[in-house]
């Protein structure tokens, strides 16, 4: 079973002719730039991982009347309407989902998605989710019990009932050192394994300072890694479209290249020299094998 995954994605502009450009919180740059925005959805399985949909993010000014020629010139579809980013990928996911190409169990979203608690309820009901949270969220350590506060001084006497203790961070539940942290292997790298820190913590969700779900709260170091989408320059809905589905089309076939070269890390053995690229995605399509030809 693989795992659908869901991000936001922005590439910044110096021009605000393209479609969906506006001044709006770039992940990238971590500040309000102007740049044009997308949802996109993923997919990881045994065999590897890429996209596999997206949707253009259009800012809500760009459906007001000041827009309407940049609509008719950017070729924005007729009927669309605005959707927040979190509303886009809520309906891209369960199109996924839904369609049974994917075959999945899990969905993962990062902390852009994961706080919102009316996105989370809107995932596909099987789905078992992974959700980034921010350090300064916070959860109930245990389920607490629901108890009216005792009056203190004058005023009316409480009628409403509370938590019995209040809830704390996500950052000190995870710095709690009655949760060891756990040595693990991420992977095997050119000078041996390469090893991380997790640790997996039984909390409750506070949903507005009142207990919710019981979840599992899973920390783990990690190390960032960029692959970005900036070099679209199209002006047009459809333009970014194409550009969108031909990056979709791209990561696939580097997936198939991988899954064909790669070396199994478990098993050493030499890895096949071909000395030509073109025959080198020759070889991963399958039009040669990997035993000498004449002539290389």
């Amino acid at each position: 079973m693989g795992m659908i995954t869901g991000d936001g994605g922005d590439s910044p502009k110096s021009g605000s002719n393209s479609v969906g450009v506006s001044r709006q919180c770039s992940g990238r740059l971590g500040k309000n730039e102007n740049c044009q925005a997308g949802v996109f959805v993923g997919y990881a399985g045994p065999r590897g991982f890429g996209l596999v949909d997206c949707e253009l993010f259009m800012p809500d000014k760009w459906f007001g009347d000041d827009f309407k020629e940049k609509r008719e010139k950017c070729r924005v579809p007729e009927g669309l309407e605005f959707m927040t980013k979190n509303v886009i990928l809520s309906r891209t996911i369960n199109r996924v989902w839904s369609s049974g190409i994917f075959k999945g169990r899990y969905v993962g979203v990062d902390a852009a998605f994961g706080h919102d608690h009316d996105f989370l309820d809107s995932l596909p009901e099987a789905a078992v989710y992974f959700a980034d949270v921010h350090g300064g969220d916070k959860v109930f350590p245990g389920r607490p019990e629901m108890i009216t506060p005792p009056c203190r001084g004058r005023g009316r006497r409480p009628a409403k009932e509370a938590p019995s203790f209040p809830a704390r961070t996500v950052k000190d539940v995870v710095a709690d050192e009655s949760a060891p942290w756990n040595e693990v292997m991420a992977g095997n790298g050119s000078n041996g394994p390469i090893l991380r820190r997790d640790k997996c913590v039984r909390v409750v969700e506070n949903r507005d300072n009142m207990p919710g779900k019981d979840v599992w709260l899973y920390a783990r170091e990690l190390r960032e890694t960029h692959l970005g989408m900036a070099d679209c320059q199209l002006r047009t809905w459809h333009g970014w479209m194409r550009r969108m589905m031909l990056t979709l089309i791209s990561h696939l076939l580097v997936i198939m290249l991988r899954n064909r070269l790669v070396v199994t890390p478990d098993r050493p053995e030499p890895v096949p020299f071909v000395a030509s690229p073109v025959k080198a995605i020759e070889c991963a399509l399958g039009r040669y094998s990997f035993r000498k030809q004449p002539g290389d």
